[in-house]
């Protein structure tokens, strides 16, 4: 029965722990100059990507779900995004403060670190009923500003694995004591719907854990696995059952091409990284680049010195040790073998942050330090293990000075070795029974904690505030001016973050998420639209018939590029344009067409589409001619324009550096980029000429491939006409829920809604059939009458089966829960009758 006094230490503990981890936390932020204390802020790296997707769940309040997302690339699976990035339950802060986004983001992030602190302190407390609450609190601070952490905070979604661990892990321990495995239930598969990624990796390190602790506490492992066995098992898959609401869909609805095959890691296998490079990271300031960096395992150098401390006293015990020992071995290899650390992943090969699981082994670390302690405060250790302890770490540091000095700050370095003397002066002295060791140690903790921040952060390029107050400022006094309440699309030339459109809320093409769409990609990236690994990117090298088609309705930007936009007004630096010729997202089509992609370039792709729409047979596009004159080694075409209009070149991927454009009036480089292959040169009249002066890295290209046509917007304006005659009304009931109106005789509709089988469509209360319309978007036909009121349903793939078996899952908990209750009634009924 735990006492009152008990009860007053637990409290202290943790208000001691709480205390000790935002004054760190405010000294890193303070000398850093970040948020509240100057213009930086807690994100860098993908932190503008997590910033936005976490705006999008502010918005859950207004019309959009979490089903469906026009802010994706056209639009997309808004579950799967969320579940990679943003379901967090800490997200609700994002709604309250949905209109202070950077507060938002900050003090969520804050929150998950004193939370991470508090649920290390819990596990302490549970595993040691012993009253040294300020090491417990010191260990607990190292535990939530550790590396991982700091080094990844700008990816607070990653944070919630980090603060369930160690109420998973004593979930577990409840489970081998025969105990209710409610709170392993529960905490598992909240971690996996805060971000099935870490929620994954988080269950096997659960069989790791479950391993270990029957290996430690166990006198008699068989038969303790006999009685343990079963309730885990049942438990894990319970956990699972529980998360399927959001986990089948998520897994149905990311991109196949990131999942490896067994084969494919087996025959790829490689060493990553070399054991020396792991090490690094146990010392102060490990250097991290984006694609090579290292595991993130720091916790401060103490803890460390006391880890060693603990590996060499003879009197530690002797199977904890090896379970330790296997489990740090079991990591190691992990990070070093490429083959373990993709499973790790989910079967998924990462480009950068390659060891998003190194959290885990920081867990173990603290839980031998702690243990460590133990044995110094029992004065279990000799002064002969005391030096020699030392002498390890010595010996590791200049071990790491001279064979990873590319993972390694000397001067942090330095610094440790000088706080490891210290801390072997201070045991060889005997003074770990005084209170002057508590506080010497305690404070040598804050200085490496917010040492190690300074160290990871002083370089990186972090989001600015002002930068971002700014960008806010030009996008709200667009939207007041645009004022249109029609369901349409629109973009912008400037980038504020990658998933601008999430971030400031409107329909674009532009969207940077692993749970992209590459079939969408691929097609923006033929209309004119840039496209890099996940990011479909807006660029003002789109031709009017691209932004015409896909309704892009409103454009902010400073360079229109000759198309015949009507100018609304300015905000910022940049002006706002209205194109009036712009296709609903949804319009009744003449055919619909599936067209051989693979044999059309960019223009004649979309040349067919606008033919198939009304079926007039005039061209968007009339093509070039293109004569080769290279001379003298240099690559050059010479373009004769056809017909007067805007002129494009179409460049396919290639080894190009340079491009020039020079003719009687033009001189002028083409800012080439593989991500795009479509390039506005300029305005010309018919038998106008003009050279291309190409220069590239290597001979690997075909000049034969670069095309040149000229648009025809007469052509954009004649079919727009055909379709603004229509009587159409579209509604967005909800960002998952469309309703269109419409009345005529044509017998489809077609969309630049990117096609998925999670949607349903309705005409007239009748299922309609769903058909892929040029090859990439979602189209329907309709019945044989003329008026006609349809409804568009989304749904994620698997959605509905997952929240049945969430919905059992829960069932069965909740049964077994009210079965354990009456059982515990019943017995204590018993004993009154007794």
């Amino acid at each position: 029965m735990v006492t009152e006094s008990k009860k007053i230490m637990n409290y202290r503990s943790y208000g001691i722990t709480a205390v000790l981890s935002l004054i760190t936390l405010l000294g890193m932020l303070y000398v850093l100059k970040i948020y509240p204390f100057g213009d930086k802020t807690f994100l860098w790296a993908d932190g503008d990507q997590y910033l936005s997707i976490e705006h999008y769940f502010g918005s859950l309040a207004g019309k959009n779900d979490i089903f469906y997302s026009w802010n994706c690339v056209l639009g997309g699976n808004a579950l799967s995004e969320l579940a990679y990035y943003a379901c967090s339950p800490f997200n609700v802060i994002f709604m309250v403060f949905k209109d202070h986004m950077l507060f938002a983001a900050h003090l969520t992030a804050y929150l998950k670190i004193t939370a991470s602190s508090l649920s290390f302190c819990y596990c302490m407390e549970y595993l040691h009923r012993d009253h040294a609450f300020i090491m417990k609190a010191a260990l607990s601070m190292c535990y939530s500003l550790m590396g991982y952490m700091i080094f990844y905070g700008w990816n607070i979604s990653w944070m919630d694995g980090v603060i369930l661990l160690p109420i998973i892990f004593v979930g577990i321990i409840k489970i081998t004591e025969n105990k209710n495995p409610l709170q392993y239930i529960c905490s598992l598969s909240a971690a996996i719907i805060s971000n099935f990624y870490i929620g994954f990796m988080l269950c096997i390190g659960s069989v790791i854990f479950y391993t270990a602790v029957l290996l430690i506490r166990a006198s008699k492992i068989r038969t303790a696995l006999k009685k343990t066995i079963l309730p885990y098992g049942i438990s894990s898959i319970l956990a699972a059952g529980i998360s399927s609401f959001i986990l089948i869909p998520t897994y149905l609805g990311l991109p196949k091409n990131r999942k490896m095959s067994l084969a494919d890691m087996f025959r790829d296998m490689y060493t990553t990284i070399k054991p020396i490079e792991v090490l690094s990271g146990i010392f102060t300031g490990q250097i991290n680049s984006l694609n090579k960096n290292a595991p993130l395992i720091y916790i401060g150098i103490l803890p460390m010195a006391f880890i060693v401390i603990y590996f060499v006293c003879h009197k530690a015990s002797v199977k904890k040790k090896m379970v330790y020992a296997a489990m740090l071995i079991t990591f190691i290899l992990c990070f070093e073998n490429s083959f373990m650390n993709v499973v790790w992943h989910g079967m998924s090969k990462n480009t950068w942050f390659n060891y998003r699981y190194s959290f885990i082994l920081s867990f173990v670390l603290l839980l031998i330090a702690y243990d460590a302690y133990i044995l110094i405060r029992n004065q279990a250790v000799s002064k002969q293990e005391y030096m020699k302890a030392g002498l390890i770490l010595f010996v590791l540091a200049l071990l790491v000075l001279n064979d990873a000095v590319d993972k390694t700050n000397a001067m942090a370095i330095y610094t440790d070795i000088i706080f490891i003397c210290l801390l072997v002066a201070l045991l060889v002295k005997g003074y770990q029974a005084k209170r002057l060791f508590m506080g010497a140690i305690v404070l040598q903790m804050i200085c490496c904690m917010v040492m190690n921040g300074y160290f990871y952060l002083k370089d990186c390029s972090n989001y600015s505030r002002e930068e971002y107050g700014e960008k806010k400022t030009i996008m709200a006094d667009a939207m007041k001016k645009i004022n249109d309440d029609s369901f349409y699309r629109m973009d912008k030339s400037f980038l504020c973050g990658r998933c601008d459109a999430s971030l400031f809320g409107y329909n674009g093409v532009t969207n940077y998420a692993s749970t992209e769409n590459r079939n969408i990609l691929k097609c923006v990236k033929r209309l004119g639209a840039a496209h890099k690994w996940m990011w479909g990117r807006y660029t003002s090298n789109m031709p009017e018939a691209s932004e015409s088609l896909l309704g892009l309705k409103y454009l902010l930007t400073d360079s229109i590029n000759a198309k015949d936009y009507e100018y609304l007004d300015t905000s910022g630096n940049f002006h706002i344009y209205k194109n009036n010729n712009a296709l609903p997202v949804l319009f009744p089509s003449d055919s619909l067409a599936d067209i051989d992609k693979n044999k059309l370039n960019s223009f004649e792709l979309l040349n067919e589409i606008w033919k198939s729409i009304n079926g007039f047979e005039d061209c968007v596009f009339d093509a070039n001619v293109i004569s080769d004159i290279s001379e003298d080694g240099k690559s050059i075409l010479e373009v004769t324009v056809n017909n007067s209009g805007s002129v494009y070149i179409g460049i396919p991927s290639g080894p190009y550096t340079d491009i020039r454009v020079i003719g009687s009036d033009i001189n002028k480089e083409i800012q080439y980029n593989n991500s795009s292959e479509i390039y506005y040169i300029d305005e010309f009249r018919e038998g106008d000429r003009f050279n291309l002066v190409i220069t590239a890295s290597d001979d690997n290209y075909d000049l034969k491939r670069i095309v040149s046509y000229t648009e025809n917007k007469e052509v954009i304006r004649k079919n727009s006409d055909e379709i603004r005659k229509m009587k159409i009304g579209i509604a967005e009931q909800s960002s998952s829920h469309l309703e269109m109106i419409y009345e005529g005789d044509r017998k489809s509709i077609a969309t630049t809604i990117p096609y998925d089988d999670g949607w349903t469509v309705y005409d007239n209360g009748k299922k309609a059939t769903v058909l892929r319309n040029w090859n990439y978007f979602l189209a329907f036909e309709l019945d044989e009458t003329n008026h006609h009121k349809i409804e568009l349903i989304y749904r994620p793939n698997g959605f509905d089966m997952g929240l049945r078996i969430s919905l059992i899952s829960s069932i069965l908990v909740v049964l077994y829960e009210l079965l354990r209750f009456g059982d515990k009634r019943l017995l204590k009924a018993t004993k009154v009758n007794k």
